[in-house]
């Protein structure tokens, strides 16, 4: 039996979480990511699409508001650990807004409690962490041994595009 879909019934199908969501996917490898965060303030609140206007935040420049939509996708409410069943992902990616918000200490701090050291975005940001600490001036190494990450002057610089997704959308 063929059924006619009408065209308010595809018009509300193309309004569906999951077809805002893979749009949203679909500017963001454009790098158009202005748009896709306007049109995921219609999203879902899932997760994903949570994780998705993070990655536009980040990659905007617009860290603070990164650091706070991650911090209540990644920390139970009301605690300062960070909840082991949320993805790598989100994990890496609140740890990138707030080092390159200059939280450096909380960076590092979420970072070291992704739980998945082989996961490629945990290896890129370890990596870029590294090359900035070859970076110190001795000032910088005795502020550093003395628990001062946040005072330092220096920002981590990323080599890489900042934001993940659990399907592996990455742009290089």
């Amino acid at each position: 039996m063929n059924r006619k879909i009408s065209p308010t019934a595809k018009l509300a199908d193309s309004h569906t979480p999951d077809t805002v969501l893979a749009r949203a996917k679909q500017l963001i490898r454009q790098q158009h990511y202005g748009q896709a965060l306007n049109l995921l303030q219609a999203a879902g609140k899932d997760l994903e699409s949570k994780n998705a206007k993070g990655v536009c935040l980040l990659r905007l420049g617009q860290y603070e508001a990164a650091v706070s939509l991650y911090r209540e996708i990644v920390f139970k409410q009301g605690c300062v650990w960070v909840r082991p069943e949320v993805p790598t992902e989100y994990k890496v990616n609140f740890a990138t807004a707030l080092l390159l918000s200059g939280r450096n200490e909380g960076g590092l701090n979420v970072l070291s409690q992704a739980m998945d050291e082989t996961h490629p975005g945990v290896q890129r940001l370890r990596r870029c962490i590294r090359q900035w600490k070859k970076g110190f001036t001795l000032w910088e190494r005795a502020m550093w041994m003395l628990g001062g990450a946040n005072d330092m002057k220096s920002q981590v610089m990323l080599d890489f595009e900042p934001g993940l997704f659990e399907d592996g959308i990455v742009q290089e």
